[in-house]
């Protein structure tokens, strides 16, 4: 069998969970609302205020030819940007730890036979808050670093090391969230932890992963197809651009509930790879063989 066939029974496997708890897909709606409220929050009181305030718009214009020309205010009003978007990362970070934390757990207590309900799977992430704080803290300076790296005067260096960077963080992070919704650890022992596991297998996980990517990207190309030509044969044949905007609107309806699914589906596969690793436990909901050859050592190459 080779790694896609099995990421594929993983993906029936971790919707056979799904199905069995559904509320599981309560968290990543609730990470994307909050996140949604905070972004219009931040962007639309920050809108507000230069329009309210058009004399800070002239100094930012000020500012920014200064820095065009190299003048002095290039560095301030790069590290005014850096802080402000370190601001932003932080919070919607927290928020989605957050939640993805109270998914983890509840999916790793579905594993072991209870029955939890959303309120559970909150008090894990609130017992948790520190070091979900910590990782976020943690994520939001690596995000700012790659940004740097993406805005490096060389841009098509800066631009290749923060794809290396972003991989290799995503790599270390990969077992971090199910692990702290887990036991109790820091932050730092959490990263360092996850990367160990990691670098104990051939990367099944990030295969996995990227079998569920492939799945739901397919789903998303399907979705633009369908939508854009639904669009033009209304317009063409019913000339209704009313009924064009509710096709529009099902569209992103249909992209947001790909996106869900696909996080929710996703973090339930990290919390049964994070069980077996450190417990070697199997639920029921997954092939022993399956989630065993998801660690296999080097030595023992799992393709």
């Amino acid at each position: 069998m080779n790694a896609f066939s099995r990421s594929w029974k993983l993906l029936q496997a971790t919707w056979s969970v799904l199905q069995a708890e559904k509320s599981l897909a309560l968290y990543p709606i609730l990470a994307v609302s909050m996140v949604l409220l905070i972004s219009l929050i931040m962007f639309g009181g920050g809108f507000a205020l230069l329009y309210n305030h058009p004399e800070w718009v002239e100094v930012l214009e000020a500012a920014g030819q200064s820095s065009e020309q190299g003048g002095a205010d290039h560095l301030w009003l790069m590290a005014g940007g850096f802080v402000g978007l370190f601001a932003y990362y932080l919070t919607i970070y927290l928020v989605t730890y957050y939640f993805m934390t109270g998914l983890a757990g509840a999916a790793l207590m579905r594993f072991d036979g209870e029955d939890p309900t959303l309120g559970d799977g909150l008090r894990v992430a609130s017992s948790r808050i520190k070091v979900v704080f910590g990782f976020a803290l943690i994520a939001a300076t690596v995000g700012v670093l790659l940004a740097m790296l993406r805005g490096n005067q060389n841009r098509g260096i800066g631009a290749g090391m923060a794809m290396l960077g972003g991989f290799a963080w995503n790599v270390a992070s990969f077992l971090v969230i199910p692990m702290i919704a887990a036991k109790e650890i820091g932050p730092i022992e959490a990263v360092k932890e996850s990367a160990s596991l990691l670098r104990k297998t051939w990367g099944e996980q990030l295969i996995g992963t990227a079998g569920l990517g492939l799945v739901f990207g397919l789903l998303a190309v399907l979705v633009v197809l369908g939508t854009g030509g639904a669009a033009v044969l209304v317009i063409r044949v019913f000339n209704q651009p009313a009924l064009m905007i509710a096709v529009g609107v099902l569209g992103v309806c249909l992209f947001a509930f790909l996106g869900i699914l696909s996080s929710t589906l996703t973090a339930i596969y990290r919390a049964a790879l994070y069980r077996y690793a450190a417990v070697g436990a199997v639920s029921e909901q997954f092939d022993q063989a399956l989630i065993a050859d998801a660690f296999k050592s080097k030595g023992h190459s799992a393709f």
